[in-house]
């Protein structure tokens, strides 16, 4: 069974692995982890919030998915964010690509969704490259 919850502390080995060895959507897979990048090295500080896919396997939970969001910032183009007024962007969203086309990617996203509309947001921002087409 698979649950979404907040990000705890304990959850970084899962989240470096996770990230380290899932690509973005679109892209090939990988001999060697991906550029690890430091603002998830202090997810509490950089994400307004983060949420985990967990499922259980062998008696131990294992983090199979991941995303966060964070403040609009000058990287955003303006013609992304239009008429939004109190938008938020979606960031590192990642499913192990074992546990990908179950629907878990859409459930985080509805997670996500659901925060940003009880926090006020107006919109919700994904940024993606053309490689990214399953994004």
């Amino acid at each position: 069974m698979f649950q979404i919850r907040p990000f705890q502390s304990g959850d970084l080995p899962g989240v470096r692995y996770l990230h380290d060895w899932t690509p973005p959507a679109g892209t090939p897979t990988q001999d060697t982890p991906q550029q690890w990048f430091p603002d998830l090295d202090d997810i509490p500080t950089y994400y307004l919030a983060f949420w985990v896919v967990t499922v259980e396997e062998g008696g131990k939970e294992q983090v199979v998915g991941m995303a966060g969001i964070v403040p609009v910032d000058a990287h955003v183009p303006a013609g992304a964010i239009g008429d939004l007024r109190r938008p938020v962007r979606l960031q590192r969203m990642r499913i192990l690509p074992a546990f990908q086309r179950h629907g878990l990617g859409a459930r985080l996203v509805d997670t996500v969704i659901d925060w940003a509309e009880g926090h006020g947001a107006d919109g919700v921002i994904l940024e993606t490259t053309r490689q990214q087409a399953g994004a």
